[in-house]
């Protein structure tokens, strides 16, 4: 006889089965928690008061038809769609008897039976009422279905009937109460304190116990026995003999509820601890996760439709597990190590993992064991394995590599010749060479005999990342600087004169034949001596990636920065003949997800896929993550799209999370606010929406993860709000919610009212119209000279300000935004002279950055207005000093920057050197008298490179130029010096060493020219 508990906090009870039956929007039941996945690996999530529940304890928790949870705790009720939980309150709703929930039972019309410490209550249509005995029922414990339209009562004084209207007393039973059962053949088994009864058609058998004081808690049934928790234990009976009770004794804990699974495994809740009774099991397993502890005091459990299992928990909130396809091996599983490095299968089909600091691990029966510790290896982190075809099994670490004998795995001597340097990739050829990838360069080794492929045999990098040989024995080279590839004698470049040269390459592999390098940035596959080049974008995520694997159904897996990515292998060659622009990949373990999968990299061996699991693993900073790929492409159902409430007009209409409702507003309502749900919780968070309003919308508005839809000023009318749930795999529900609305029209919204309105407007239009023609005749002459001396008017100011928003009102000069305006069409100029001819003449710009020396001291000495006086005449100075083609910035403060457009860069120190001699021959009067004063300029030219001119854009000549002029101002004033790059400006990190490194320095080592005029002090 199996199981039949119409208590809705297990949902495989009958009032949900039928509930499934009665609304096909729901999901069926989904299997329970796999046995083979240890509980700490299953997928969990904890939520509390912090995350909105009104009270720290799970007192009971069942899932409605509707799809969403209600959770009863010691300080109210609350309902909860996997993000937000909407809390009900005594104090909000007087129909809710008390806070302190002890029982929940949705039935099959819908009505929320509710068991509180002072008695029943139910919802129904978004309203509490309360139902009270004759005499008071005392905290009702439980509640399960009737076969009619009731439900029986456990309460501290006795059995009850109640129906939505009337609450009955069963004369039998007065005593204290605490759990029912309904079993298959509507027979129903009441537990209290120290008695069991069963009633059946009408008759009541009484089973006392000897056990007093012993509490049922709860009761369930698994195939013929009667499973009975209590606060003395765990006991099971025979179900035909229910006479014996309590029986025999399971598990010696205070059990506070039960649960029968679809799998036949029994899980009991009870004061410290979750324990699960698998059907094959001698006796109740303890489970243990990061959520759950072995000493938690548990209250309830249930399992929703998606298979999730839910736990209330007396301290510590509500905690949700399930089984995901993810699973994470660390310390709980003998991986001491967080971060591990590479993955290798060896033919017993044992997984080995690299880790970090903790030396070689060996996976034996889902737990991983140190085979090799840090003192036993050249270097703690581990960066590859090999076995090769003389039984050797080699370990590639940071400081070299270690043999072991194989399958003996004893020690073996390491050749003195090997390479003791960081090993980044491993592998043996088919005439028995072994390749070594490392950071020192690319080796093989054959029984004694060591050969480096240096650049004389054509690999110019030194630093090489993997190698490979694929199946026609060639032999592949990732570097820092592409693919290489060749064989024993040496590599060349692959397609040199391609731009593949300028990604980093981290790791080769061969999938069905062709050969790929995975990128800094982009995958790349060589087929058929060519190559492809699919970058980051377009749906593909390959910024960081480093692993790949193609499994049996034909798609390909790869690791990147944001999770491991699926993607049919088919599609790249669609992408490669024009016919598809958008990769469909599937991202699994992205950030936000229940288990991110942000793998390591930078070697062939960030990664392992095995073919006979069926399961993709990959290394990490927390552990080593197993990815199970059947059950990762079993496509999740979809979300159930609900309606959550309506707000308009300051009135909020509750909709229950309905799939389907109507509501009729009154004619002040226009704006609405619709807040919705997809319920599902493995990943409710990913849930995304579309919603349209037929009648006003004119598409599907995309919304994301957003769950409100927002209108305004809405005319009157009819409409329909549909709505569209959508799971992070983009599978979406296949039957929309939909909202009928009706907004009632004003008086003046009224037809007759409109038509009255017209005719009078018409009337009153045509004798307005009559005298206006009048007026507006004698007017029009007035107003068009009025408006065309305003145009002139504003010509003119606009004028004005324009002059004035680029013109420093000091010195007269330009200011920065006048250099903002004009410099990119100069640059643009500059351009395009380079691009036409070698020969054209004036095309250079010369930037010459002045800086009026010892600035503050005049300021300090003679006073600001001073000061003022000489920046007026220095700007006067420089504009005399420099061509009608060029112009004066003032840049800041004393610094003021010339641009000298059409010149040539010979001249460019012919230019400084004029200005500095201008202003030492100028005597500057100021009140007290004379005074003289001296520069500083910096000098540089745009192109900096006139043979490469987009190698530095013109804001970093800008930073050369004021670098310049800050080695003037270090070597005494007075002078100029111009910085003049060489063709080290071309290298893409020229800036950002010229940024860290002084110019003098670059200077010596031949990076860039600086060119000085010495000050008449120095001579």
């Amino acid at each position: 006889m199996s199981v039949n508990r119409a208590r809705a906090r297990h949902p495989i009870a009958p009032v949900l089965l039928s509930c499934f039956l009665l609304c096909p929007l729901i999901t069926p039941l989904a299997k329970a928690l796999p046995l083979d996945i240890p509980a700490h690996h299953l997928e969990q999530q904890r939520w509390a008061v912090a995350d909105g529940m009104p009270q720290t304890t799970g007192q009971t928790v069942i899932q409605s038809r509707s799809g969403a949870m209600w959770i009863g705790t010691q300080n109210g009720l609350s309902r909860f769609d996997g993000v937000e939980f909407e809390n009900f309150m005594t104090e909000d709703h007087p129909g809710l008897r008390h806070g302190y929930i002890n029982a929940l039972l949705e039935d099959d019309s819908g009505r929320l039976w509710i068991g509180t410490e002072r008695g029943l209550s139910i919802f129904v249509d978004g309203e509490f009422h309360s139902l009270d005995a004759e005499q008071g029922t005392g905290p009702v414990r439980d509640i399960v279905e009737a076969n009619d339209q009731g439900v029986w009562l456990a309460a501290d004084n006795g059995l009850y009937r109640a129906t939505p209207d009337r609450l009955v007393q069963h004369p039998d039973i007065d005593s204290s109460l605490f759990s029912l059962l309904r079993d298959d053949d509507a027979r129903l088994y009441i537990g209290g304190r120290g008695h069991l009864w069963r009633l059946a058609d009408g008759e009541l058998e009484h089973f006392p116990s000897e056990h007093s004081e012993l509490e049922l808690r709860d009761m369930a049934i698994r195939g013929d026995k009667l499973l009975l928790g209590s606060s003395d234990g765990l006991w099971a009976l025979p179900l035909a003999e229910p006479e014996r009770w309590p029986g025999e004794l399971l598990l010696a804990r205070e059990v506070e509820r039960l649960l029968v699974d679809q799998a036949g495994s029994l899980w009991a809740a009870s004061v410290s601890g979750l324990y699960r009774y698998a059907p094959d099991a001698e006796q109740p397993q303890p489970i243990v996760t990061t959520s759950i502890s072995e000493a938690e005091w548990l209250r309830d459990l249930t399992q929703d439709h998606e298979g999730n299992l839910w736990i209330g928990t007396q301290a510590r909130g509500l905690v949700r597990l399930t089984a995901g396809p993810f699973q994470r091996f660390g310390e709980r599983d003998g991986l001491i190590d967080d971060i591990i490095w590479a993955m290798f299968e060896d033919p017993e089909g044992h997984v080995w993992a690299g880790t970090n600091e903790y030396g070689a691990y060996r996976m034996r029966e889902d737990r991983f064991e140190q085979f090799a510790s840090p003192e036993e290896l050249p270097h703690a982190m581990t960066m590859g394995f090999l076995l090769d075809s003389q039984d050797r099994f080699w370990i590639a670490t940071r400081g070299g590599v270690a043999w072991y004998d194989w399958p003996g795995l004893e020690p073996l001597p390491v050749p003195e010749e090997l390479p003791t340097g960081g090993i980044f990739g491993i592998t043996e050829d088919r005439d028995g060479r072994i390749w070594l990838a490392t950071r020192e360069g690319l080796y093989w080794w054959r029984e004694g005999e060591l050969q480096r492929i240096d650049e004389s045999r054509g690999l110019s990098q030194q630093r090489t990342r993997d190698v490979l040989e694929d199946s026609q024995g060639r032999i592949w080279v990732a570097t820092d600087t592409g693919v290489f590839r060749g064989d024993a004698e040496g590599v060349e470049p692959v397609a040199p004169e391609s731009s593949l040269h300028e990604f980093s390459a981290s790791a080769l592999f061969e999938l069905d034949g062709t050969v790929w390098a995975m990128l800094q940035g982009a995958l790349a596959r060589f087929p058929d001596d060519d190559y492809r080049l699919y970058p980051d974008g377009r749906g593909l995520r390959a910024t960081v990636s480093s692993f790949m694997a193609l499994d049996g159904d034909g798609h390909v897996w790869t690791t990147t920065h944001e999770g491991i990515q699926r993607i049919p292998l088919r599609q790249f060659d669609e992408v490669d003949r024009g016919e598809r622009e958008l990769f469909e990949a599937t991202l699994f373990g992205r950030l936000g997800d229940p288990v991110p999968a942000q793998c390591n990299g930078g070697h062939g061996q960030a990664g392992l896929f095995q073919s006979v699991s069926n399961r993709f693993w990959c290394p990490s900073l927390e552990g080593a993550l197993s990815l199970d790929l059947s059950r990762a492409s079993t496509t999740p159902p979809a979300p159930l799209p609900r309606l959550r409430s309506l707000r308009s007009g300051g009135q909020i209409y509750p909709l229950d999370f309905k799939q389907q409702a109507s509501v009729k507003l009154p004619p002040e309502a226009r704006d609405l606010e619709v807040d919705f749900s997809g319920l599902q919780f493995r990943h409710p968070r990913g849930v995304n929406y579309r919603y349209r309003l037929q009648g006003f919308d004119q598409d599907w508005q995309e919304v994301g993860e957003r769950r409100t839809a927002f209108y305004t000023n809405l005319p009157p009318g009819e409409y329909r709000f549909e709505l569209h749930a959508r799971n992070e795999r983009g599978v979406e529900s296949t039957q929309a919610a939909e909202l009928e609305l009706y907004l009632s029209p004003r008086i003046h919204e009224t037809q007759w009212f409109q038509l009255l309105v017209g005719l009078t407007l018409l009337l009153l239009a045509y004798l307005a119209w009559s005298y206006s023609v009048r007026r507006l005749r004698q007017r029009r002459m007035v107003l068009e000279r009025m408006v065309r001396k305003r145009t002139r008017q504003l010509n003119e100011l606009n004028t004005q300000l324009q002059e004035a928003s680029v013109t420093d009102p000091l010195t007269g000069l330009r200011n920065r935004r006048y250099l903002n305006q004009q410099l990119p069409h100069d640059i643009a100029q500059v351009e395009r002279a380079y691009t036409r001819s070698s020969d054209f003449a004036n095309r250079d710009i010369t930037f010459l950055m002045v800086d009026l020396d010892h600035f503050k001291r005049i300021n300090d000495q003679h006073g600001h207005r001073a000061g003022d006086r000489i920046l007026e005449g220095f700007a006067e100075i420089l504009a005399s000093q420099v061509r009608e083609s060029d112009y004066v910035i003032r840049w800041g403060g004393e610094e003021f920057l010339v641009v000298a457009r059409h010149s040539e860069r010979e001249q460019a120190a012919a230019c400084a050197d004029r200005i500095i001699r201008a202003v030492r021959k100028h005597r500057f009067e100021l009140d007290e008298g004379e005074l003289q004063c001296s520069c500083s300029i910096g000098v540089a030219c745009y192109p900096a490179l006139p043979e490469a001119p987009d190698a530095l854009a013109w804001e970093e000549v800008l930073e050369i130029a004021d670098a310049a002029n800050y080695i003037a101002k270090e070597e005494g004033r007075d002078r100029w010096v111009q910085i003049i790059p060489r063709d080290a400006a071309r290298e893409v990190d020229f800036m950002q060493r010229f940024r860290q490194t002084a110019p003098t320095a670059m200077a010596a080592s031949g990076d860039l020219d600086i060119r000085r005029e010495r000050s008449p002090q120095d001579e």
